[in-house]
C-alpha cells in the first residue's frame, strides 16, 4: 500500500553520472521493480573526467542489474564530462569536454541514444541535451519521472534545469515528477548505518535543501533487501560495489537508510494516502529499544494524498500482540520475554502498518555501541589511506591516456 504510487507505472530515472542512479534512486529501483510496469534509467554523462570511458558505462550497467533492472532499460545519453556551467541556455553554443572531446559517444555494442535515433553523434550543447531528453521522454512515455535537484555540481544543476524546463513547457508530459538529491541525502549524508536501528534519510547539517523545504518531502519505505544489517548482503551495497572505480562502497553507510524521499515538482495523478510507523521520526520495521519509556516514542508518519506529517499513536486504531499492551493511549510491556508486535490502522481502515519490537539489555546496547565506534575508527583509517592513494593513481594514470578506449564508439 505504501508503494502503490509506483504500481503498474512506467518510471524513468534520469541521472547526471554513473553511480548517481544509486544516490538518487537505488532504494526506489530495488523496492519498486517488482510492482512497476517498467523502470528505465538514463545517464547524461559518461563520467569520464579521469578517463575510464568504457569502464564507467559498464559499471552502471552492472549496478542497475544488481538493483533489478535489465540492461535493455539503461540508456546512455553519452555526453562527455565538460564545463556545463558555461552552457548557453538560450542558443546552441558548443562545449568542448575536459578531455578535448566534441561530441557524444558510448560503447560500440551499445551506442548513445542520439546515435541510435539519428545515426550521428550529438555536439555538446544545451540544446542537444534538452532535445535528447525530450525525445527520450516521448519514446518511453513514463508515468513518473525521477530526477536530481540542484546538487552542488555543474552537471547536476544543468540536468535539473533541463528537466524542469521540459516539465514547465509541457506540464502534461508526465503524471508525476519527483525531485531528489544525490549529495545531501546520500553521498554526503551522515555515516549512520551502524546505528542501533537503521535510520531514515538525513539532510545532514543543512536546514533546508536548496529550494525545497525538508518537512515537505514525501517519504517511502524501502524493500527488506535494502535494509539488511549485514552490509555485504544489502542490495544497495552490492550495487555500489559495481562502481569499483569510484570506490563507491565507502559511502554505503551514508546511502543505506530506512526510507527514501522526494519532493513533488509536477503532479497530474492522484496519490493514495498511506502511513508508516516511526521510532521518533525514523521509519522502522523491526525495532530494538533499550528502555520501557521508549515505547512511547513510537509515532506514525502519514501522507494524506496532499502533504505529509508525523502524528501520535492515539489518533489511530492500535492493536498489539506478544508482550506489549496498549492502554490509555500508551504502550506498555507485560510478561518476561519482552517481544511483541504493534499494528496500526487509520480510522477509515484504508491504510495500515505493523512492526516487531524487542527490548534489549543494557549489556547488548553497550556491546553494539562499542562495535559501532570501532567500525568508525577503521572506516576513518580506510578513507585517509586507501581511497586517497587510489584516487591519486587514477588521476595520474588516466589523464595521461590520450586515446579513447577501443570499446567506445567515439570514432564511428
Amino acid at each position: 500500500m505504501q508503494l502503490d504510487i509506483f504500481k503498474n507505472k512506467k518510471i524513468l530515472v534520469i541521472v547526471p553520472h554513473p553511480d548517481d542512479e544509486i544516490n538518487l534512486a537505488g532504494a526506489l529501483i530495488a523496492s519498486a521493480n517488482n510492482i512497476a510496469e517498467s523502470i528505465h534509467t538514463a545517464v547524461m554523462t559518461n563520467g569520464d573526467y579521469y578517463g575510464m570511458y568504457s569502464r564507467r558505462l559498464m559499471e552502471i550497467d552492472g549496478s542497475i542489474r544488481k538493483l533489478g533492472i535489465v540492461s535493455e532499460n539503461l540508456i546512455y545519453l553519452g555526453y562527455p564530462e565538460a564545463d556545463f556551467a558555461s552552457a548557453d541556455f538560450e542558443g546552441g553554443k558548443n562545449i568542448i569536454s575536459y578531455r578535448g572531446l566534441k561530441h557524444t559517444y558510448a560503447l560500440k555494442e551499445k551506442p548513445e541514444y542520439h546515435w541510435l535515433k539519428t545515426g550521428e553523434h550529438a555536439l555538446i550543447n544545451y540544446k542537444n541535451i534538452k532535445s535528447d531528453i525530450e525525445a527520450l521522454i516521448s519514446d518511453i512515455q513514463p508515468d513518473i519521472i525521477v530526477y536530481n535537484g540542484n546538487d552542488k555540481h555543474e552537471a547536476h544543476i544543468l540536468l535539473c534545469n533541463i528537466v524542469e524546463a521540459i516539465i514547465k513547457e509541457s506540464p502534461q508530459i508526465v503524471g508525476l515528477a519527483l525531485k531528489g538529491f544525490c549529495y545531501e541525502t546520500a553521498w554526503k549524508a551522515p555515516r549512520d548505518y551502524y546505528a542501533q536501528n537503521i535510520l531514515s534519510c538525513c539532510r545532514g547539517n543543512v536546514t533546508n535543501i536548496y529550494d525545497k523545504e525538508w518537512g515537505q518531502r514525501m517519504r517511502f519505505p524501502v524493500d527488506k533487501t535494502c535494509r539488511s544489517r549485514v552490509i555485504w548482503n544489502n542490495k544497495i551495497y552490492k550495487a555500489l560495489n559495481e562502481h569499483a572505480s569510484q570506490i563507491a562502497t565507502i559511502n554505503a553507510k551514508s546511502i543505506i537508510n530506512s526510507d527514501f524521499c522526494y519532493w513533488i515538482s509536477a503532479r497530474n495523478i492522484d496519490i493514495q494516502p498511506y502511513i508508516k510507523l516511526c521510532f521518533k521520526e525514523d521509519f522502522v520495521y523491526d525495532l530494538k529499544i533499550k528502555r520501557d519509556v521508549e515505547l512511547n516514542e513510537i509515532l506514525v508518519y502519514e501522507y494524506d494524498g496532499e502533504k505529509s506529517r508525523i502524528r501520535p499513536l492515539n489518533e489511530f486504531i492500535v492493536k498489539t500482540s506478544g508482550d506489549i499492551v496498549y492502554e490509555k493511549g500508551k504502550l506498555k510491556w507485560k510478561g518476561k520475554r519482552r517481544k511483541g508486535k504493534i499494528f496500526v490502522e487509520t480510522k477509515d481502515g484504508k491504510s495500515d502498518d505493523n512492526i516487531g519490537i524487542e527490548l534489549i539489555s543494557s549489556y547488548k546496547s553497550i556491546i553494539n555501541k562499542c562495535c559501532r565506534n570501532l567500525e568508525k575508527i577503521i572506516d576513518k583509517i580506510w578513507f585517509i589511506t586507501y581511497r586517497k592513494m587510489y584516487r591519486y593513481f587514477l588521476k595520474v594514470y588516466c589523464i595521461k591516456k590520450e586515446n579513447l578506449d577501443d570499446k567506445t564508439n567515439y570514432n564511428m
